[in-house]
Parts: C-alpha cells; sequence; structure tokens
C-alpha cells in the first residue's frame, strides 16, 4: 500500500495498492503519473489527480528492487531481483531487457537528466552504464561493495553510489573514475539524491537515523538531519525548489525537514 499526500496541507490524497511491498516509487518529469514498482513483480502506472490505476506495463516475472524515469517521461527504466535490467515504454506496452548481471540482484537504477545513459547497480558490486538509444553498454566499474542507491546530478556530470559500508560515492560517468568519496557512520547506504541545483548531496543508511547533507564540491558535511532514533528511514527526495527533504521510515511515517 502506497499514499499520496498534499505538502502543503498534509492532507492524504489517494492510496494505492500492490499485491506486494512497495519497494520504488517515481514521479513522470510533468508529474502527472506517479510510477510504483513492487516485490509482488509489477510496475504500475496511476493517475496523480484521480488516484486511478492507468496500466501495468509488461515486465519481467520477478521482484521489482527500483523504478526510474527517463527524462522524455515515455520510459522507465527497472531493476528487477534476478539481474535483469529492462526499459518499458509506457504508452505502447512494450518493454526491452538489458543485458543485466546473473546471479546478482540489481539493487538500483537511474537514468541520466540528459536523457543519453542509464545506469544499474548490482549486489555483487558492479555498476554498469548503457547508451539510451542504442541500448549499448558503455562501460562497467566496481563498487566498493553491493550497489543499493544511485543517482546522477542535474547536470549528469557526476554519478552518486550508496551501498554496503560507510561511504557515498562520486564517479565522472564519463570514464568510471571515482571523484571522490564522502564518509558517514552507519554500515549501508540505502539512497542518495541530489538537489535540483546539483551543489548538495544527501544521503540516508540503516542504524543512524539520519540524514546527511554534502556539499558536493567540497565533499563537506553541510547537516546532519536526525529522525526518530526507533525507526530506520530507507527513502529520500528533494523539494523541487531545494527547500525541503522527506524521508521514509519502516513505520510508515514521512519526515519533513525545512532545510532553508
Amino acid at each position: 500500500m502506497g499514499k499520496l499526500w498534499d505538502i502543503a496541507s498534509g492532507q492524504e490524497l489517494h492510496t494505492i495498492w500492490h499485491a506486494g511491498t512497495i519497494s520504488s516509487v517515481t514521479f513522470s518529469p510533468d508529474g502527472k503519473t506517479l510510477a510504483t514498482g513492487s516485490y509482488d513483480g509489477t510496475v504500475r502506472l496511476w493517475d496523480v489527480e484521480t488516484g486511478q490505476l492507468i496500466s501495468i506495463p509488461p515486465g519481467p516475472a520477478s521482484e521489482v528492487f527500483d523504478i526510474a524515469f527517463l527524462p522524455s517521461g515515455r520510459m522507465l527504466v527497472a531493476g528487477y531481483r534476478d539481474g535483469t535490467v529492462a526499459t518499458l515504454d509506457i504508452r505502447i506496452d512494450l518493454g526491452r531487457h538489458l543485458p543485466g548481471q546473473q546471479n546478482a540482484r540489481t539493487h538500483s537504477v537511474a537514468a541520466s537528466p540528459d536523457g543519453g545513459t542509464l545506469a544499474a547497480g548490482f549486489g555483487n558490486g558492479l555498476i554498469k552504464l548503457w547508451d539510451v538509444v542504442t541500448r549499448d553498454e558503455l562501460r562497467s566499474f566496481p563498487a566498493p561493495g553491493p550497489v543499493f542507491s544511485l543517482a546522477f546530478s542535474p547536470d549528469s556530470s557526476i554519478l552518486a553510489s550508496g551501498g554496503m559500508g560507510e561511504k557515498v560515492m562520486l564517479w565522472d560517468p564519463a570514464s568510471g573514475q571515482m571523484i571522490r568519496s564522502l564518509e558517514r557512520k552507519g554500515c549501508c547506504v540505502w539512497a542518495v539524491t541530489f538537489s535540483s541545483d546539483g551543489h548538495t548531496l544527501a544521503a540516508l543508511g540503516d542504524y543512524c537515523c539520519a540524514v546527511n547533507l554534502w556539499n558536493v564540491d567540497n565533499g563537506q558535511v553541510m547537516y546532519t538531519l536526525k529522525g526518530p532514533n526507533v525507526s530506520l528511514i530507507y527513502g529520500i527526495a528533494y523539494s523541487q525548489d531545494g527547500k525541503m527533504v522527506a524521508a521514509g521510515d519502516d513505520e510508515g511515517t514521512v519526515w519533513l525537514w525545512d532545510i532553508k
């Protein structure tokens, strides 16, 4: 089960349903469609205004771990438990599979804002990049451990990854070279995301119940946002204007911080 809220009033707008745990949610670039991925093996598209189900694009018969819209809003990329990476055309119910990673779960996927590159992070610590148009693999490179989260900077020049360990890694997607690592407390990083201006990176992990915000240019910690000590925080997002950070915990609560 998932819910949509009005941020200004805190009022619940809609409830959405899957047969299993909802593992990932993302809005289309125009904000009119919500996509959800679930352990029930489906990706579902919802009308944001009405809360009604639009369609269920066909995909692999495996648990969905992560989803992301391409900048055009016409396609989704999805990562699956069985190591598959798939692009789903939401207009014509047609999907294409990319050569993922056998015997390794696809924990995270991301699409570059310039529309040129798809990225996937796997349980064996590998990060793979593909060309959006040709679907050719561009390069692959190893992270320090299993990759649980990926995010491109708004200008597509940096790829951030989080996973097992206390570091958030910043990569140059054009070369696969590491730019720098960002240190934090905890044994893994569940989610990473950039602010809309690309100057700040937010990351969260388990057991520390906190969100760290870094200055991307110098790697310094700017803020540490504390959550409830009784909950583990798993998901994070910036508001479009960069003034708020939202995070969800394992007890079904969404937390909002004003960072301006």
